[in-house]
């Protein structure tokens, strides 16, 4: 079999700003730091290791850790998510919005791409470890723009009435779609093994990011890439000084303005323009554009408003927001093993007591493999411990909601409990 080589500019497929960079444009040096190569990137390497907050990382790795539970790990991931703790661990990162089964093909050229490049520059340098990354957009609201794909001409379409950040987006009407693409691949290479594959992702998935997360490991786990959910509020607090930066200093617009003068100066089509303020505020089935109104800011519908002070206090309170969404008189509970211990008759007593007190709602949080993370546990003084025992997520739920309902019948004195 023969190969040739096309270059870029032979295909009339690419803006004259991807040909140049691709090219190496010397002008080019002024608007990036290096060139993507081995030699640049060990380079980067060099400026990173001084630049790192390197006490994010057990945060970052509890995260993903909490992320992939119910999901199987390759030996490889297991590694490289380990390795995220060590100080020599450096990664390679692409991203792409949570397309219906993968949407375009540069969803999998990129992945593929990164993967690629810390495989050559682990054969580079051996003295540090280099780990793919794939950033899941799971916070996008353009549904628009991922809820088809198109396969030998045919659009395929996923129609849904919700609204918000799609990545939460429950999968209902999805198995129609499925079902569709299953009759028109059903002739192909291994189209049976592809429909198993997207069903087991997309029918037994809790919402978009989770079947996106699925698919995504199905394809690449045996290579070592880790994949991260953006919709963590846990990992965005860790950048609340960043944000803080962003509403007073607006960063973004600043040094993005300096990089398009000098594009325009060079004669590029400038594809796009960035807002002063680059925030969203995100509630339940809703995310909103910040705007700067004068000495004020406020969701783009008016619905939330802060002077700058009161915008602060709402960065730095975060990731902890079910406080501010809770009611004054409600209580949340946190099920943690350092919490107080009840027998099933002292639990019904202190169920009945906050009953008893008015309380309107009780929220019983339970945290992922491991645990919560020190802000939700500074926040929260009420703690109480199913057992010293550790239990996995779904057992520590099951035993919890047979206790819940064994005080409730004791409090209304219905046959269930032995005293």
């Amino acid at each position: 079999m023969s190969l040739r080589e096309i270059e870029y500019t032979d295909i009339n497929a690419f803006s004259k700003v991807l040909i140049d960079y691709n090219s190496n444009k010397k002008h080019f040096s002024d608007l990036i730091s290096n060139f993507p190569s081995v030699d640049n990137l060990t380079k980067q390497v060099s400026s990173k290791s001084k630049n790192y907050n390197h006490s994010f990382r057990s945060s970052l790795v509890q995260e993903i850790n909490n992320q992939y539970e119910g999901i199987k790990l390759s030996e490889k991931q297991k590694e490289n998510i380990n390795k995220l703790s060590q100080k020599n661990t450096y990664t390679i990162t692409t991203g792409h919005q949570l397309n219906l089964l993968t949407g375009p093909l540069y969803f999998i050229y990129k992945i593929l791409s990164v993967i690629n490049l810390c495989e050559k520059m682990q054969e580079s340098d051996t003295t540090n470890n280099f780990v793919p990354i794939f950033w899941m957009a799971s916070e996008d609201h353009d549904f628009e723009e991922i809820n088809h794909f198109f396969f030998k001409g045919e659009k395929f379409s996923w129609l849904t009435n919700q609204s918000g950040i799609v990545g939460e987006f429950k999968l209902e009407a999805i198995e129609d779609l499925i079902n569709r693409f299953e009759d028109k691949i059903k002739d192909s290479t291994y189209s049976a093994e592809i429909i198993t594959i997207l069903k087991d992702c997309y029918l037994n998935a809790k919402d978009l990011s989770n079947a996106t997360m699925k698919l995504v490991n199905t394809l690449f786990a045996k290579y070592g890439l880790v994949i991260i959910d953006a919709n963590n509020r846990n990992l965005k607090a860790l950048f609340k000084d960043i944000i803080k930066r962003e509403v007073t200093e607006k960063l973004i617009f600043n040094e993005s303005k300096k990089s398009l003068e000098i594009l325009s100066e060079l004669n590029y089509d400038i594809q796009a323009y960035p807002r002063e303020l680059n925030l969203f505020y995100v509630e339940k089935e809703k995310r909103e554009r910040i705007i700067e109104k004068g000495n004020f800011f406020e969701t783009f519908s008016g619905s939330r408003k802060w002077n700058l002070e009161e915008i602060k206090i709402e960065i730095n309170n975060y990731p902890v927001s079910l406080a501010a969404q809770s009611n004054k008189d409600d209580l949340i509970i946190l099920l943690d093993e350092k919490g107080k211990e009840y027998s099933s008759n002292d639990f019904a007593k202190f169920i009945s007591n906050k009953m008893m007190n008015r309380t309107k709602n009780i929220t019983f949080i339970i945290g992922g493999a491991y645990g919560f993370s020190k802000e939700i546990i500074e926040m929260f003084n009420l703690k109480i411990s199913l057992s010293k025992l550790t239990f996995s997520h779904d057992m520590a739920r099951l035993f919890f909601t047979e206790q819940l309902y064994r005080s409730l019948t004791i409090i209304n004195n219905i046959p269930y409990h032995n005293q």
